[in-house]
């Protein structure tokens, strides 16, 4: 369960509204592709993101 007290940032869905589209596509998918694994593979994240991930496995 999100602890909502604890909540320090919400990811919109920004494609189109903010930016455009091949932006997201051509700059922001890259990098999230290029580093997510890294940020997930630190300990030290591991506890703060451990239910998030949780969740998303489990909804997936």
């Amino acid at each position: 369960m999100i602890d909502w007290e604890s909540l320090r940032a919400i990811v919109l869905d920004i494609e189109g509204t903010t930016c455009p589209v091949d932006f997201v596509t051509g700059s922001l998918f890259p990098y999230a592709r290029q580093h997510l694994g890294t940020l997930l593979s630190q300990d030290d994240q591991q506890a703060p993101l451990k239910p998030l991930l949780d969740e998303v496995r489990i909804a997936w």
